[in-house]
Protein backbone atom coordinates (compact mmCIF):
# COMPACT_ATOMS: atom_id res chain seq x y z
CA UNK A 1 0.00 0.00 0.00
CA UNK A 2 1.61 3.47 -1.03
CA UNK A 3 0.36 4.68 2.60
CA UNK A 4 3.96 6.54 2.72
CA UNK A 5 3.39 8.55 -0.59
CA UNK A 6 -0.38 9.24 0.60
CA UNK A 7 0.95 10.89 3.92
CA UNK A 8 4.30 12.83 1.73
CA UNK A 9 1.21 14.38 -0.72
CA UNK A 10 -1.27 15.08 2.59
CA UNK A 11 1.99 16.92 4.02
CA UNK A 12 2.53 18.86 0.76
CA UNK A 13 -1.11 19.73 0.52
CA UNK A 14 -0.92 21.42 4.14
CA UNK A 15 2.30 23.67 3.23
CA UNK A 16 0.33 24.97 0.30
CA UNK A 17 0.05 28.68 -0.23
CA UNK A 18 -2.51 28.46 -2.90
CA UNK A 19 -5.89 26.95 -1.81
CA UNK A 20 -6.68 26.19 -5.39
CA UNK A 21 -4.03 23.87 -5.86
CA UNK A 22 -4.57 22.32 -2.20
CA UNK A 23 -7.59 21.84 -2.84
CA UNK A 24 -7.30 20.07 -6.54
CA UNK A 25 -4.19 17.95 -4.74
CA UNK A 26 -6.62 16.93 -1.47
CA UNK A 27 -9.02 15.94 -4.43
CA UNK A 28 -6.65 14.03 -6.28
CA UNK A 29 -5.22 12.23 -3.19
CA UNK A 30 -8.76 11.51 -2.26
CA UNK A 31 -9.62 9.69 -5.53
CA UNK A 32 -6.69 7.85 -4.91
CA UNK A 33 -7.28 6.78 -1.59
CA UNK A 34 -10.50 5.73 -2.33
CA UNK A 35 -9.84 2.05 -3.57
CA UNK A 36 -8.46 1.20 -0.02
CA UNK A 37 -11.54 3.09 2.03
CA UNK A 38 -13.96 0.13 -0.17
CA UNK A 39 -11.84 -2.66 0.45
CA UNK A 40 -12.22 -2.31 3.68
CA UNK A 41 -15.75 -1.25 3.96
CA UNK A 42 -15.94 -4.55 1.96
CA UNK A 43 -13.78 -6.39 4.68
CA UNK A 44 -15.74 -5.08 7.08
CA UNK A 45 -19.37 -5.66 5.78
CA UNK A 46 -18.24 -9.48 5.56
CA UNK A 47 -16.98 -9.84 8.95
CA UNK A 48 -19.96 -8.27 10.60
CA UNK A 49 -22.16 -11.01 8.36
CA UNK A 50 -19.72 -13.74 10.01
CA UNK A 51 -19.72 -12.04 13.46
CA UNK A 52 -23.69 -12.34 13.18
CA UNK A 53 -24.03 -16.03 11.71
CA UNK A 54 -21.81 -16.88 15.07
CA UNK A 55 -24.23 -14.76 17.37
CA UNK A 56 -27.03 -16.61 15.89
CA UNK A 57 -25.43 -20.41 16.10
CA UNK A 58 -24.60 -19.73 19.63
CA UNK A 59 -27.98 -18.61 20.44
CA UNK A 60 -29.47 -21.63 18.83
CA UNK A 61 -31.14 -19.58 15.86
Amino acid sequence: MPIVKWRQKANLIGKETNWLRAAAAHDDLNRQMDYLDDAITEALSDFDGWAQQQIDRARGK
